[in-house]
C-alpha cells in the first residue's frame, strides 16, 4: 500500500513536471513569435520611413529644379529687358547724333553761303571804290553832259569805331556756355581762326553781314577764316 502511494506520488510529480515544461515551451514559443512580429513591424516601419524620406528628397529635388528654372527664366527676362533698354537708348542716341549732324551741316552751309555772299559784297565795294578813285577817263560831250548829269562819287565808308575787347571772364570765353552778344546758350558756336569762340553763329553772322564787322570780339583781329561747330 505504501509502495502504491509512493508510485502515485512519483507519477503525479512527473506529470506536474511535464506540464511545467510544456508551459515553459509554449511560453517560449509565444515570446519568440512576439519577437518575430516585433522585428517584422520594425522592418516595415523602417521601410516606410525610408520610402517617406525618398519621397521628401524627390520633392525637394523637384522644388530645387523648379526654383532654378524660375531663376534662369527671370534672368533671361532681365537680360532681354536690359538689352531692349540699351537698344532703345542707343537708337535714341544715334537719332540725336544724326539730327545734330544734320543741324551742323545745315548751319555750316548757311555760314558758307553767308561768307561767300559777304566776300562778294566786299569785292563789289572794293571795285566800286577803285573805280571812283581813278576818276573819269574821258570828258563827256556837251550833248551827253546836257542829257545826263554826272553821278556824285561814292563817299568812302566810315571807319569803324574801335571796340573794347571783351574780357575773358567765365561764361564768355571759348570754353564758356553763354554768347557774349545775346547772353544765351548757343546751339552752334562761331569759332574764328584766333580760336576766341565768344559768340553764337547767329550773332556772329549778324555782325559780319549786317554790320560789316569782321573783327574778333576779344583780340580785335580781322577774322578771315571761321568754322561753326555744335555746342
Amino acid at each position: 500500500m505504501a509502495d502504491l502511494e509512493a508510485r502515485m506520488r512519483e507519477e503525479a510529480a512527473a506529470r506536474a513536471e511535464e506540464m511545467r515544461l510544456e508551459r515553459e515551451r509554449q511560453l517560449a514559443k509565444l515570446a519568440e513569435k512576439e519577437q518575430r512580429e516585433k522585428d517584422q513591424q520594425a522592418r516595415v516601419a523602417a521601410k516606410a520611413a525610408a520610402a517617406e524620406r525618398a519621397r521628401e528628397e524627390e520633392k525637394e529635388r523637384i522644388r530645387a529644379e523648379q526654383a532654378k528654372k524660375q531663376e534662369e527664366a527671370e534672368e533671361r527676362a532681365r537680360r532681354q529687358e536690359r538689352l531692349a533698354r540699351e537698344r532703345q537708348q542707343w537708337t535714341a542716341l544715334m537719332r540725336a547724333k544724326r539730327s545734330e549732324t544734320k543741324r551742323a551741316v545745315k548751319e555750316a552751309k548757311v555760314v558758307t553761303g553767308s561768307l561767300a555772299a559777304l566776300e562778294a559784297i566786299q569785292e563789289a565795294k572794293r571795285k566800286k571804290q577803285g573805280g571812283a578813285g581813278a576818276g573819269p577817263a574821258d570828258p563827256p560831250s556837251s550833248s551827253t553832259a546836257d542829257s545826263e548829269a554826272p553821278e556824285p562819287a561814292a563817299a568812302p565808308p566810315a571807319r569803324q569805331a574801335p571796340r573794347a575787347p571783351v574780357p575773358a571772364t567765365p561764361g564768355l570765353t571759348d570754353d564758356g556756355t553763354l554768347c557774349a552778344v545775346c547772353c544765351r546758350e548757343p546751339e552752334f558756336w562761331f569759332i574764328p581762326s584766333c580760336d576766341h569762340a565768344l559768340a553764337c553763329s547767329e550773332c556772329a553772322l549778324t555782325l559780319r553781314v549786317l554790320h560789316e564787322d569782321q573783327r574778333c570780339l576779344q583780340c580785335q583781329g580781322d577774322v578771315e577764316v571761321a568754322v561753326v561747330a555744335p555746342r
